[in-house]
């Protein structure tokens, strides 16, 4: 079940090969699309892995898309958890010496003259349970010294070693109030002809962009083809 704030986003597959299905009979049968899910059964989001870097360790853990309030963010998969791409670069901060009080965080230095990026990078996870945070638009930073930072990987209060320079942080969504862990990866099911975001149902808002693709083609629709 989602929730308002949070949408799901459709991204294509990267290295699907590195998944089949059980051989029967000693015949393979490749898998179109992974997707992650959690303990419900209820689908994150689809499931891509360009290997890469986390801090010092290479990673080969899956990466899903989310929308949150208009905010597009990676988020690693780990069997018990979800946390943003770059963490643990990023962390939530605060001035207190036991993680409460007003949330801070690392703004992510970038050329004035740069457009802004399509992904948010400087998102982080802090509590209450696993919350992203983002900076808060418009904040510049302040000269407080942090005494301590959330440790999302242990759920647990740290002391960090970073001077001033953080950004009062906006909190957008608690992620335990949309996924319930373990997660696994799974290969999804094939997607039921007009099921345009390929979440196994066909709703109505995806019967009316069939129906108006076939009586006016609709240039640039994303609904399977009937």
């Amino acid at each position: 079940m989602h929730r308002p704030g949070v949408r799901i986003v459709s991204l294509l597959v990267l290295g699907a090969g590195l998944l089949s299905n059980v051989p029967v009979r000693g015949q393979l049968a490749s898998v179109a699309e992974l997707i992650v899910v959690d303990s419900a059964g209820t689908k994150v989001g689809r499931a891509f892995n360009p290997t890469g870097q986390i801090g010092s360790v290479w990673s080969s853990w899956p990466i899903v898309a989310i929308d949150v309030q208009g905010h597009l963010i990676l988020l690693r998969v780990a069997h018990n958890r979800l946390f943003p791409d770059r963490q643990p670069q990023n962390r939530v901060y605060f001035a207190s010496a036991d993680c409460t009080g007003p949330p801070l965080i690392r703004r992510v230095h970038r050329d004035p003259n740069d457009p802004p990026p399509a992904i948010t990078i400087d998102a982080a996870i802090g509590p209450p349970g696993r919350t992203i945070y983002v900076p808060e638009p418009g904040a510049t930073g302040q000269l407080t010294v942090p005494r301590s930072f959330w440790e999302e990987d242990t759920d647990s209060c740290a002391s960090p070693s970073v001077g001033p320079g953080l950004v009062r942080a906006l909190a957008l969504a608690n992620l335990e109030d949309y996924f319930t862990p373990p997660f696994r990866v799974v290969s999804a099911p094939a997607a039921c002809c007009g099921d345009c975001n390929a979440d196994g149902e066909v709703r109505v808002d995806e019967l009316v962009t069939g129906v108006n693709r076939l009586l006016f083609g609709c240039a640039g629709s994303n609904a399977s083809e009937p």
